[in-house]
């Protein structure tokens, strides 16, 4: 029988523990939702797209080499007309065969032509704005989350404060009903209370209701799973930071997309240039054919039916040397485009430097604003109390107790206000100053490395021990790894071999050994770190990968 009761305690076990409420802290909500949150994972699949991109019009610059098979019936065979003098009549008129057949192989190749290799340059300009749109969804995505995490933590608070209230207004209706049973209340001082206590109710089910929306808001961002219950790690109302921010970043992706797009602009001008340009191409066939006048000839040896071989190399020259003026007016459409995008940065910039001043204002006017109302909020608390003594003695009235309640909540409600408002505020302004991945408290490495034909990315925050984050529910991002801007990738593209060192740890002990691993030759300036999407590593053996010089 104990047996029979251990067995089933175990397979309770983990039903029990999926219905327990689960707390989430907002780096662990920054981690879930940067590897789990749908659109961007959708971005990510368009930078692979870019990628494919790239080797595709690199591509165009090989060799094309094509097989062939045909057969033709010309029941009214062409005729050809020739000069007959050495057959001593004026002409020669030749008759074709009814049916003729061959086969073989073509080759083409581009010797020289500058726009397929500028074509190849747009691609990766287009990989890198790809990349570039995937940093600011990230971003994004991080603000996000944080606002409405920080929302649902002052909703949480409040709630306390209305549980709070709700107490003190009970212990006042008792209070006021053994007044008014001893004939020293009237019966609508009771009523007073009691109504106050409704409208309290009332409040708190409705930050209750709001409470779950808003987590229920949280998890679809999140991409969390539905039934599962999770609440938040209560905000430390009593202070606020002191931040120092050093002014507009200049390394925001508002900023790197439009530069990026300009390069791109650019680069189309070019290939319309380029469209002045000569190209050379390579060119050849091999081939078999075979011509008869019968069907049933194919079967019979002789010169009806024998195979023919012919092979031929050339070389193709294309001069352009006038199109109508088409390429003149996409030049100056060109051009128009690369100015438009100048102006698009330049007030881009002008915006972005008015919101970061807009912003120091805000926060320099909330944290005032959070002090007075702090000290209001315990003001009207201390007031409350020594009116509800006063009423208890029997020297205030009813009326000074509900009127200072009514000020205590309204207080209550501007100091959760103005810490909200300071929040958001500095949230705005780590953003402005390119600090926003503070957030995500992880280390930075030189590195990030994406294997290339794999389908597997490398994961980008590990921690000091080299374990991942999946590996145990209970971490956070705040030991973790991240990568700067500064990564190699090599999703498809130019490879070369580049020594790499590779670590791999056993719990505290590190072994380091060589190994060649295929990267891209030049490193790409980008902002944007992808997560390992199909690769899981044992909890106890992890692998991560550097660049071989310097230490990881």
């Amino acid at each position: 029988m104990k047996r029979l009761l251990f067995i089933f305690s175990i397979f309770c076990l983990p039903i029990a523990k999926g219905n327990s409420q689960e707390t989430l802290t907002l780096e662990r909500c920054l981690q879930w939702g940067i590897e789990n949150n749908l659109s961007l994972q959708n971005r990510r699949n368009e930078i692979r797209k870019s990628q494919y991109g790239i080797s595709e019009n690199r591509a165009k610059l090989l060799p094309q080499i094509n097989g062939f098979a045909n057969f033709n019936d010309n029941p009214r065979p062409p005729v050809s007309v020739t000069d007959g003098s050495s057959y001593g009549v004026p002409y020669n008129v030749t008759h074709t065969l009814q049916y003729s057949a061959n086969a073989g192989v073509q080759l083409q190749m581009p010797l020289y032509n500058q726009t397929v290799y500028t074509a190849v340059s747009i691609a990766k300009t287009m990989d890198e704005i790809s990349r570039l749109s995937y940093g600011k969804a990230r971003e994004d995505l991080i603000m996000q989350i944080c606002k409405i995490y920080y929302l649902g933590q002052t909703t949480t608070e409040q709630i306390s404060l209305i549980k709070a209230n709700i107490a003190r207004l009970e212990e006042l209706r008792d209070i006021t009903q053994a007044f008014y049973d001893n004939d020293m209340a009237l019966d609508v001082d009771v009523k007073r209370v009691n109504i106050n206590l409704e409208n309290l109710q009332v409040q708190y089910d409705n930050a209750q209701a709001m409470l779950i929306q808003q987590l229920n808001m949280l998890k679809y961002i999140l991409d969390y799973p539905e039934e599962k219950e999770i609440a938040l790690v209560p905000a430390n109302t009593e202070t606020i930071s002191q931040d120092s921010f050093n002014g507009l970043s200049e390394d925001l992706y508002e900023l790197r997309m439009l530069q990026s797009q300009e390069r791109l602009a650019e680069q189309q001008k070019k290939i319309i240039n380029h469209g002045y340009i000569p190209s050379l191409s390579l060119s050849g066939s091999w081939m078999y054919s075979a011509y008869t006048d019968k069907g049933y000839h194919w079967f019979h040896s002789g010169p009806s039916n024998h195979w023919y071989d012919a092979l031929s190399l050339g070389l193709s020259l294309r001069v352009p040397i006038f199109d109508g003026l088409d390429k003149r007016y996409k030049k100056r459409k060109a051009l128009l485009d690369i100015e438009n995008i100048k102006l698009t940065q330049e007030d881009t910039r002008k915006n972005l430097q008015t919101q970061y001043l807009n912003a120091t204002s805000d926060l320099l006017n909330n944290q005032r604003n959070f002090k007075k109302q702090r000290d209001n909020y315990l003001l009207a608390e201390d007031v409350y109390e020594v009116t509800s003594d006063r009423y208890r003695e029997g020297i205030a009235s009813m009326t000074e107790v509900l009127q200072d309640e009514m000020r205590m909540s309204e207080a209550q409600n501007n100091y959760i206000s103005a810490h909200y408002n300071y929040r958001i505020t500095r949230l705005t302004l780590m953003k402005l100053s390119g600090q926003l991945d503070s957030l995500v408290k992880v280390k930075k490495h030189k590195s990030h490395i994406v294997k290339s034909g794999s389908n597997r990315y490398e994961q980008d925050n590990w921690d000091s021990s080299g374990k991942s984050p999946k590996t145990k529910k209970s971490e956070t991002l705040a030991n973790c790894r991240q990568p700067v801007g500064y990564c190699r990738h090599g999703l498809g593209g130019h490879r070369s071999h580049f020594p790499l060192h590779r670590i791999q740890t056993h719990g505290n002990q590190q072994r380091r050994t060589n190994r060649t691993i295929y990267i891209p030759r030049k490193p790409t300036r980008i902002g944007i770190y992808q997560k390992n999407l199909f690769h899981r590593t044992p909890r106890r053996t992890q692998r991560r990968y550097a660049i071989g010089f310097g230490r990881p």
